[in-house]
């Protein structure tokens, strides 16, 4: 019971700073739309993609861990959870975010 208690507290402690910086918010920014690469030529935009790709890897290579979006906390719990990822995983997330961009921009406008 003590350490049920002890998590209570923690996730009490911890909502005031989720207002700052939290989970649902941090995944949503990973989210690039791909209509914002549509104005960059195709050489270069796929360019951009595999210095990306070279610096954090293909997200469509990596199906095994989260892609840019999905949800890391179970539904309902996510509102008052920090975000505890390392700046690491969320320059990551990022990237692999812009990367999917990318591509849905790439085979929409350069597969021709």
């Amino acid at each position: 019971m003590a350490s049920g208690f002890r998590y209570v507290v923690i996730m009490l402690a911890a909502m005031p700073a989720s207002a700052c910086s939290s989970l649902p918010a941090a995944i949503e920014a990973e989210v690039v739309r791909s209509t914002l690469y549509d104005d960059i030529p195709c050489g270069t935009l796929t360019a951009q993609r595999a210095t990306l790709v070279r610096q954090y890897g293909d997200p469509e290579k990596q199906p095994d861990k989260r892609q840019p979006g999905d949800p890391i906390t179970p539904t309902g719990l996510s509102v008052v959870t920090p975000d505890f990822r390392s700046a690491a995983e969320k320059e990551r997330g990022l990237a692999w975010g812009k990367i999917l961009a990318m591509n849905s921009s790439i085979k929409r406008r350069c597969s021709e």
